[in-house]
């Protein structure tokens, strides 16, 4: 896990990571020297951070990004949007660091997961009926197989597909991977389970879905990009989720924008763990925010309840009055949402107010107060320390470019006097 920020005004973006890298699905190994945040043109003022899985079928984000930067570094582009296409072009067409045969072994991997937490699912589904029905044989299982299949082919019918998929992909994803999954994957995770010919049908045609709609897994990852195109005169931010690919394309979904304009002066965009952010923004953490909302709603229904039911034993007539009143009491409870609205409005508002006219030191100084108000969080709670290490700060402008405020090295640069040379050298080229 990590924590990363970045906070527009008129003048810049201030970007901000954390250091931390969880090892494994429990975080059982936590290391605090992963770079995140990195400069992606060298001409157009634009950085790229990474966030969530460090690799992209098994290649480092690092690695990925300073290759595009070799080849596509100095070359403008119009505006922002123009090179994140580019960057997920240049992942696109890179046979050497994305092979294909890697790309479809990572594919099958996606649609196995869903897979495994269908089957998981399905465990527990056939525990209940089991225990409601005295048991379940052979026919029982299939025909609730065949009942959940449909119900998850509706579900995954529904989610838009990923950006640059749509229906004309549908039958080459199918002819690409079917007999993959089928071979590799199908017969080890449903075993010797009484499937019909419907419902193994239904399971493949879901693998074939998974790969094309907004489905993510485990391995996904977050690239947000964010700076200044040749023709911007006002920053912007681009926030993906990628996860795996899909007929030789990365599989993401745009998740985040965010634009500097005449009307919208400052904005603070937090990604991975952004509750301590939105906690400091709005007055109330967002979990106990929310908490508030949903306790108060039921106390008022309930009470409203209870006093009906009292009202139609002790006044049948009165209670005939009361039931015209829930509109009212619904109402109520609507009000007391607006009015905590209005108030976290009123809490947030002056301190983006305050951003909209921040130097360019004092908003690289908020970035890093805020992932530290995160990696504080973790240090005194009995939670994992997922946010930790160095926090690494720029600054992207449209007359300085890409800035380093705060950045860790590995090495000591005394030692590596032929390295900064170099480093120099490429830098005022």
């Amino acid at each position: 896990m990590t924590a990363e920020i970045a906070i527009l005004n008129r003048v810049g973006v201030a970007l901000a990571a954390d250091s931390a890298v969880t090892v494994g699905r429990t975080a059982g190994k936590i290391w605090t020297s992963a770079d995140k945040l990195f400069q992606l043109s060298e001409v157009d003022p634009v950085a790229v951070m990474v966030y969530g899985n460090a690799e992209h079928i098994g290649i480092p984000w690092e690695t990925i990004i300073k290759c595009y930067r070799q080849v596509h570094g100095r070359e403008s582009r119009s505006h922002l949007s123009d090179h994140a296409n580019q960057f997920f072009a240049f992942i696109k067409s890179n046979r050497e660091l994305f092979p294909e045969e890697r790309a479809h072994i990572f594919a099958a991997k996606l649609a196995a997961t869903m897979w495994l937490t269908f089957r998981d699912q399905m465990r527990e589904v056939l525990d209940h009926q089991a225990e409601e029905k005295n048991g379940l044989d052979e026919t029982d299982v299939t025909t609730i197989y065949d009942e959940r299949v449909c119900r998850l082919l509706r579900a995954l019918r529904a989610q838009p597909y990923v950006d640059d998929f749509g229906v004309s992909d549908r039958a080459k994803a199918r002819t690409q991977y079917a007999e993959a999954l089928d071979s590799m994957y199908f017969s080890k995770i449903f075993g010797d389970l009484p499937l019909s010919k419907r419902a193994k049908r239904g399971l493949m045609h879901a693998a074939v879905l998974v790969l094309l709609r907004h489905f993510f897994g485990p391995a996904k990852c977050g690239v947000v990009i964010a700076g200044f195109g040749a023709k911007d005169y006002l920053p912007a931010l681009q926030g993906y989720e990628v996860e795996s690919m899909a007929l030789d394309r990365p599989r993401r979904i745009l998740r985040e924008t965010a634009e500097i304009t005449g009307d919208n002066s400052a904005t603070v965009v937090p990604f991975a763990q952004q509750e301590m952010v939105h906690a400091f923004m709005n007055g109330i953490d967002p979990k106990l925010g929310q908490f508030v909302r949903t306790s108060t709603r039921k106390m008022f229904t309930e009470a409203f309840a209870l006093l009906l039911d009292l009202a139609a034993t002790k006044a049948p007539s009165l209670s005939s009055q009361l039931e015209q009143l829930k509109p009212e009491v619904t109402g109520l409870v609507d009000a007391l949402d607006r009015d905590l609205d209005a108030q976290q409005e009123a809490f947030w508002g002056p301190v983006v107010s305050n951003i909209a006219t921040l130097p360019k030191d004092e908003l690289a100084a908020m970035a890093e107060a805020f992932v530290n108000l995160t990696k504080f969080r973790r240090r005194v709670t009995v939670e994992r320390e997922t946010v930790g290490g160095p926090i690494d700060v720029a600054v992207v402008t449209k007359g300085d470019g890409f800035v380093w405020v705060r950045r860790k090295h590995y090495f000591d640069a005394g030692l590596n006097p032929r390295f900064m040379a170099k480093y120099r050298k490429e830098s005022t080229q």
